[in-house]
């Protein structure tokens, strides 16, 4: 994961293409981050290891999917 400073606080956002455990949903692999140059910060896609329905969770939502 790389350190980014979106505002006054540093967000962490996965690298593409990585495995992330999550809370609800368990190991994700993130299939694409985008900017879309707001206040909430960047879009994460994110799909189930094995493959299925892909979601998203905004940057700003991050530390509540992965409880951190």
């Amino acid at each position: 994961m790389s350190a980014t400073s979106n505002g006054p606080a540093t967000q962490v956002v996965p690298e593409i293409g990585s495995i992330v455990e999550t809370l609800e949903h368990g190991r994700q692999q993130v299939m694409d981050v985008l900017d879309l140059s707001d206040e909430r910060g960047r879009l994460i896609y994110l799909r189930p290891e094995g493959g299925g329905c892909e979601w998203t969770v905004r940057e700003s939502g991050w530390g509540q999917v992965v409880g951190g």
